[in-house]
């Protein structure tokens, strides 16, 4: 049999099997492993995918894209990640900054080890502003370019939300484009864009009460009431505002316990259980109860301890009357077109005082800040001013009010407090 084949095998036939097994012997060293970077100690970390050649691993170009030839189990690929800080004998995939790739607001530079990396170098060619900027994370950046590098590092989400220090009121602050300026909870300006249609209601879940005490049909509308207003609401609670006697008649979500503001007869379901970094001297606000407190969050914690809510009357001591110090300053200011919202369930308008009350330049309002939600009304050419002997704001104006909603017809122009008359 033996003779048989010897005789019927071709030299050619044995040389091709021989260069097969070559072949293969050789694509098997050549299959390793793909890895997406190469650690500070010189090891290839983050696996990408296993049994790739060198030349599939580095066809994307991506910097710090390594690959190692061993072909090794699963088992020795986990003892190499978790007790060795990767695997050994890394080759990188690119030497040098050349047709290096590193996306926008990035350049390739050489390190000191002579390897190419990718380094945040965004363009502040264009920008024209040189001062310091508010971030959409509320801290303050000592310019744009600052900004676009914290920006690049891990932020991607970040953006410019003024110009100048991010500040505790909307006074001064000037909005891009079409944003409105509003302060939220913790007494931070932000710009926001106000969404002025909501999807319509579909379910009695999605009502909540608002910390004024208005019913508001969605999520939505209570944002969007909170962008016109010029100032955070805040939920108090979800569903409907009840007649509570007390923080018995509340029911809280978990994770929240029921504060009796016991000024407007009410309650609020907030976070406690907060834990208070150390403060610094200039975090300290005067409470609603005249006590001074280190900082909110310390505020905060003694409101949860009392069952009592506690609100911030302006920065600094109690002791200190500083006219920059308080929250909502009174001031001559220039008002324009402002377009307001009408919740749910409007008061009696016959309890509310018709004193003119304002928070921010282009929303304001004739009577309470109650009130204020449900009107829905335009004022044009209207400038507030301040009386220097009072100091309280009253309105005088070029153009009558073009009322779009009936119930707001009932009122009477006055410069004084008093009540709504019909």
């Amino acid at each position: 049999m033996s003779r048989m084949l010897k005789h019927h095998l071709h030299p050619g036939f044995l040389l091709l099997f021989i260069w097969l097994c070559h072949l293969m012997e050789h694509q098997k060293v050549q299959a390793g492993n793909c890895w997406l970077q190469q650690g500070k100690n010189g090891r290839c970390q983050v696996l990408y995918m296993s049994g790739m050649s060198r030349e599939e691993c580095c066809r994307s170009g991506r910097l710090g894209t390594s690959w190692t030839e061993e072909d090794v189990p699963n088992s020795t690929l986990f003892r190499w990640m978790i007790f060795n800080g990767g695997a050994p004998n890394c080759i990188p995939c690119k030497e040098s900054c050349d047709n290096v790739d590193c996306g926008p607001g990035k350049r390739c530079k050489m390190n000191r080890r002579s390897k190419p990396r990718c380094v945040c170098a965004p363009d502040c060619t264009n920008i024209t502003w040189k001062g310091p900027v508010c971030g959409s994370d509320g801290k303050t950046y000592k310019d744009e370019c600052a900004l676009l590098k914290a920006k690049c590092k891990g932020h991607p989400d970040l953006d410019v939300q003024y110009q100048g220090k991010c500040k505790k009121t909307c006074r001064d602050v000037l909005c891009p484009g079409s944003s409105t300026c509003v302060v939220d909870q913790t007494n931070n300006a932000y710009c926001v864009t106000c969404n002025r249609i909501c999807p319509e209601v579909t379910s009695p879940e999605q009502y909540l009460c608002g910390n004024d005490g208005i019913v508001y049909a969605s999520a939505c509308h209570l944002r969007r009431a909170t962008c016109l207003l010029g100032r955070s609401i805040g939920v108090a609670y979800e569903g409907k505002c009840i007649k509570a006697k007390s923080c018995e008649d509340i029911q809280c979500s978990a994770g929240k316990k029921c504060l009796w503001d016991a000024r407007m007869s009410r309650g609020r379901c907030s976070m406690c259980g907060e834990t208070c970094p150390e403060s610094r001297t200039d975090e300290a606000v005067c409470a609603s109860d005249n006590t001074t407190y280190p900082s909110e969050c310390a505020m905060k914690q003694a409101a949860c301890s009392l069952g009592a809510l506690l609100e911030a009357k302006h920065l600094g001591s109690c002791n200190w009357k500083h006219p920059q110090n308080r929250l909502h300053p009174l001031e001559p200011i220039q008002c324009r077109l402002s377009h307001l919202v009408t919740p749910l369930q409007p008061p009696p308008l016959q309890s509310l005082p018709c004193a003119l009350l304002f928070y921010r330049p282009n929303v304001f309002s004739r009577c309470s800040p109650d009130l204020l939600h449900h009107i829905s009304f335009k004022i044009q050419d209207a400038t507030v001013f301040v009386d220097a002997k009072s100091k309280r704001p009253f309105l005088t104006q070029n153009k009558k009010h073009t009322h779009t909603q009936t119930h707001t017809n009932a009122y009477k122009e006055t410069k004084e407090g008093g009540l709504c008359e019909k």
